[in-house]
C-alpha cells in the first residue's frame, strides 16, 4: 500500500530522523519523518536506499561516508 505525506504539516512536533548502515557488503539510508499532533505521534517513511558496496575494498567508516551520497543519485 501506498502512504503520502501531507503538504501541510501542522502540530506540535516536527524531525526528521536518519539512519544509515554500512558493511562490507552494502551501505543504506533511511529518512523518517516524526510528526505529534495533539499528543498523537506518526512517523512515515520518506526515502530509503540501498547500495551494493564497491569491489574495490573500501573500509567500514568509508562506506558510511558514501551513504550521503545516495540522496543524490535518487
Amino acid at each position: 500500500s501506498s502512504r503520502s505525506l501531507a503538504r501541510f504539516i501542522g502540530g506540535d512536533e516536527h524531525k526528521l530522523l536518519c539512519f544509515t548502515d554500512a558493511s562490507a557488503k552494502a551501505y543504506s539510508a533511511a529518512i523518517y519523518f516524526y510528526s505529534s499532533v495533539n499528543g498523537k505521534a506518526s512517523v512515515d517513511l520518506v526515502f530509503s536506499k540501498v547500495h551494493i558496496a564497491p569491489a574495490k575494498q573500501h573500509s567500514i567508516p568509508r562506506l558510511e561516508l558514501l551513504v550521503f551520497l545516495l540522496e543524490r543519485d535518487a
